[in-house]
């Protein structure tokens, strides 16, 4: 997988940032405090697997007692992410966190990525025409209370098609 262009609004010190012309190898520079960490922290914040809670009723004797229980979700668009403060810009939590990340991937890192979407792909005979893929994901980290957030994701595209949309 090989990232080709992020853009984010309103994450930490990046209030509308755009970076295109990602190479192989590439090495971000800038001045201090120019918001060259929050980018990284941004693609892990979107990469990383989330967790969901859920509370659980069990009896115990005679009472009803609920459990928190955290599990990772499977796909990294999907879930929450807790006690994460400090994630919006100027503490400007309203419009939450807007991104936009473009992707190729090949044939052998689709299979891994998502064996749903692959062997979908694959039917479709788009692996008979392209050894890449141009993929856009779009969505938006919102403030669900607290220092808790959830990303949800809006939009892929692939190629010029759109494949999913909320």
């Amino acid at each position: 997988m090989k990232i080709t262009k992020v853009k984010v609004t309103n994450f930490k010190s990046l209030q509308k940032v755009r970076v295109n012309g990602f190479s192989d190898t590439n090495m971000i520079f800038g001045m201090n405090n120019s918001g060259k960490s929050n980018l990284l922290k941004l693609l892990e914040l979107i990469f990383k697997s989330k967790e969901k809670k859920d509370v659980i009723t069990f009896q115990e004797g005679s009472e009803e007692v609920d459990q928190v229980v955290a599990f990772d979700t499977t796909n990294f668009w999907d879930g929450f992410i807790y006690n994460s403060p400090f994630l919006y810009w100027k503490d400007n939590s309203s419009e939450g966190i807007t991104f936009s990340i473009s992707m190729e991937v090949s044939k052998d890192e689709m299979n891994v990525f998502n064996k749903e979407l692959f062997n979908d792909l694959k039917e479709a005979g788009f692996f008979n025409k392209l050894a890449t893929m141009q993929f856009k994901f779009e969505g938006k980290i919102r403030p669900i209370g607290g220092f808790d957030s959830e990303i949800v994701l809006e939009k892929v595209i692939l190629g010029d098609k759109e494949i999913f949309t909320t």
